[in-house]
């Protein structure tokens, strides 16, 4: 984690703009929880049509939909640093 700061830090102090980490990062999230919904509204869907969709089952496919998305988040999270890190102005 501390790896992550300091090369976010060094990007910042090399001239690159906080406002496009900022748009880049958020631009992401949205992506990330985009595909989580999708995955989730899929996988609830096809339960309802096969053969109903239960309470026990729409509680399984959001701990997915969740877990899914904390899984990509640190995930996300380097890849926006080495973006970021090689965008020069």
């Amino acid at each position: 984690m501390i790896e992550i700061f300091l090369l976010v830090l060094g990007s910042l102090v090399r001239g690159l703009q906080p406002s496009w980490l900022s748009r880049f990062g958020r631009r992401l999230g949205l992506v990330i929880i985009a595909i989580c919904v999708l995955i989730f509204v899929l996988l609830a869907f096809k339960a309802y049509v096969t053969s109903g969709l239960s309470e026990k089952l729409f509680v399984s496919f959001l701990v997915i939909a969740i877990s899914l998305e904390a899984a990509a988040v640190p995930t996300a999270l380097p890849a926006l640093v080495t973006i970021t890190a090689a965008h020069r102005d």
